[in-house]
Order: structure tokens, then C-alpha cells, then sequence
């Protein structure tokens, strides 16, 4: 809409950039009063906003109508939605534009794109190997490294593995396991009364007495162990979450395998992390190296943890063990066997090379 006021042309717009937005939320009408019958009719209209024009305005405006003929296919578009789209349309555009990358920069933003992407493919890997070796050092039980004997690695009365109060509070379990006759052991693996590990050594333990006593007691304590590993998320809400291992065990296990955290309304609840899940398989694993002589084979403590096999070795190497490839004695088939030797596996170390 043009205005002329004699002196100065006035040019107002209702599509294009040089439409102004304010008020597009109002309807706007002009009413006509008929003096002789006092009525008023109301008729929609638009409101424009009218800018002055320079006296050149009419070469402006040529140059205007050679600028929209060069407008492409999607800028002409731009300006029907502008004028005459709806909000949602009119907003999606609005988005568009806004984010919309300039032809010049958009090789360089693609080539950054593209770096980052194998920057992060190629870091993939090393974080997803190492991550866990980063944090299982602070999740084993105390280990010497300067040990003369595999015996001499870990301690399992340390008070970290298993306390002297906690060894001695397993003799009457212990005892019942060890004077378990040939009927009781195959009516246990019935039931299913003990984890896959405990059950299979039933019938492995030593025929001297003290010694034997002293494999039953780890069996034991390791069944506890799998037991905490059992729990689910529900199971954590519970007031008492282990209500089949007695105390002093339960206390112990849930105040250093699971963490305790208070939520803003001064509610206590107990979680069980990934990590405290590697901290009590890692404990499991020690206890197992001294029940099996520092030999463990894989295929007996596997269904207890239930975590992928990679995993497990992992956690192996990273308490010092050898991981060697080797044949089920039972069933013939092949399998993973953890050995703690001296000198103890370091993360990192290069696999030793067989002699052809």
C-alpha cells in the first residue's frame, strides 16, 4: 500500500521481510457509523505499517522487483508463509532459518562433524576396555603384589574378605555341609538350596577334616556372596533385602558391597551399582581361588554372576590372574581357566606367546 501525502511517499507492506509483526495476535476491524440510523457495521481489515520512501523510491523499487525475481523457489515460500501461514507453519519456518548453516561455512561444519565422529568411533573401544580396569583396582580385596606364593596374595581372614568374628559364626553351617552324606548333597542339588558353585564342590572337598572345614566355611560365605548378587532394584526397597543370610553376614555384606543414600525428604534407601556388583563378583572370585587351589574354571562360577564372560575375565586379570584355555574335565567341552601365579597378570600386559 502506497500513501501519498504530496510531498513524501509513505509504503506499507502485508507480505515479504518488510512486514512488521507487532500485533499479529489482534484482529483488526473499521466500523461505519450511519448517522441517519445510528447503526454501525464492522468490517475485517489489515493494519499496515507505513515507512516513508525516499524521493529515488522509484528506482528502489525497481531494483526491489529484480531482487524478488532472483528469489529462489524456497525463499518465495518463505514469504507466502510469512504473509499467510499458519502459526504452527510459520514458526517451523522461523526455526528453519534460524538454524540454517551458511553455504560458506558448511563444508567446515560438516569436516567438524565428521572429526568428531571418528574421534569418538576410535575412543570407543579403548574407554569401554578400560574403564572397568581403571575401577576394579579400588574394588578388589587387599592384594600383595610383592608375594612370594600364590598363597601369600590375598589373606582371607583379612578384615576386608572375611572378619575373625564372621569365620567363626560359619562353624555350625559349616559343619552341617561337611557331615552332609551322599543322599543330602543329591537332595540339596534338588532343592536347589545352594548357588551352581557351592553345589558342584559338594562332592570335591578334602577328606582331612580341618581342612575340609575350612572349604565349607568359603563355600559358604561365596553362596552368601551370590546372594547378594540375586537382588533386584524391588528387592533393595525392602526392609530386610537378604532375609536368608543370617547376621552377622547380612549387616557386613549390605554396609560394603551396596551404598546407602538419604533423598531430600530424609528417606534412607540402599542402591546396588554396577560397580558394588564388580566389587562383590571380584570378592566371589578370591573366595573361589582358595577353595580350587588358585585354579578357577570358569564354566563353575559363571551361571552364579551372570554377567557376559568378557567381563568376568576381565575382573580376573585384574586380581592377578592368568586366563588360560583349557577343557572341562566333567563334560569334555572347552573353557576358560583363571590361574593365579606368580608373577601376577598386570592389565596391560601382552598374552605370553606359545612355544611351536
Amino acid at each position: 500500500m502506497v500513501a501519498d501525502s504530496g510531498r513524501l511517499q509513505y509504503v506499507g507492506y502485508n507480505f515479504g521481510p518488510e512486514v512488521s509483526h507487532l500485533g499479529t495476535v489482534c484482529r483488526y476491524c473499521i466500523g461505519l457509523l450511519d448517522k441517519n440510523s445510528g447503526t454501525m457495521k464492522v468490517y475485517s481489515t489489515q493494519m499496515f505499517h507505513m515507512c516513508p520512501s525516499l524521493e529515488d523510491a522509484g528506482g528502489c523499487e525497481e531494483t526491489k522487483i529484480q531482487s524478488e525475481k532472483s528469489k529462489t523457489y524456497t525463499e518465495k515460500v518463505d514469504m507466502l508463509t510469512s504473509a499467510f501461514g499458519s502459526k504452527r507453519r510459520r514458526k517451523a519456518m522461523e526455526s528453519r532459518v534460524n538454524h540454517k548453516v551458511e553455504e560458506g561455512n558448511l563444508e567446515q561444519v560438516a569436516d567438524k562433524v565428521v572429526e568428531n565422529i571418528e574421534k569418538e568411533v576410535s575412543g570407543t573401544k579403548t574407554t569401554t576396555k578400560n574403564q572397568l580396569e581403571l575401577e576394579m583396582p579400588k574394588a578388589i580385596p587387599p592384594q600383595n603384589r610383592n608375594a612370594s606364593c600364590s598363597e601369600e596374595v590375598y589373606d582371607v581372614k583379612d578384615s576386608k574378605v572375611i572378619s575373625d568374628e564372621e569365620y567363626s559364626g560359619l562353624d555350625e553351617e559349616a559343619n552341617l555341609v561337611a557331615d552332609a552324606t551322599l543322599d543330602q548333597i543329591n537332595e540339596w542339588k534338588k532343592e536347589g538350596k545352594y548357588c551352581h558353585y557351592v553345589l558342584v564342590h559338594l562332592d570335591r572337598l578334602s577328606r582331612i577334616r580341618q581342612t575340609k572345614l575350612h572349604q565349607a566355611k568359603l563355600l559358604i560365605y561365596f553362596h552368601y556372596l551370590v546372594q547378594l548378587l540375586k537382588l533386584r532394584y524391588q528387592d533393595m526397597k525392602r526392609k530386610d533385602p537378604l532375609p536368608t543370610v543370617p547376621e552377622p553376614f547380612k549387616n557386613h555384606l549390605l554396609n560394603n558391597f551396596t551404598l546407602k543414600s538419604e533423598n531430600e525428604h530424609g528417606t534412607t534407601f540402599r542402591s546396588f551399582p554396577q560397580r558394588m556388583k564388580d566389587k562383590t563378583i571380584a570378592y566371589a572370585m578370591v573366595v573361589a581361588l582358595l577353595v580350587d587351589g588358585f585354579s578357577i574354571d570358569f564354566s563353575d562360577v559363571h551361571p552364579d554372576f551372570k554377567i557376559h564372560m568378557s567381563r568376568l575375565i576381565t575382573i580376573a586379570s585384574v586380581l592377578g590372574c592368568h586366563i588360560q584355555s583349557s577343557k572341562n574335565l566333567s563334560t569334555g567341552t572347552p573353557t576358560k581357566t583363571a590361574v593365579l601365579t606368580i608373577p601376577l597378570y598386570t592389565p596391560g600386559d601382552k598374552p605370553r606367546s606359545k612355544r611351536t
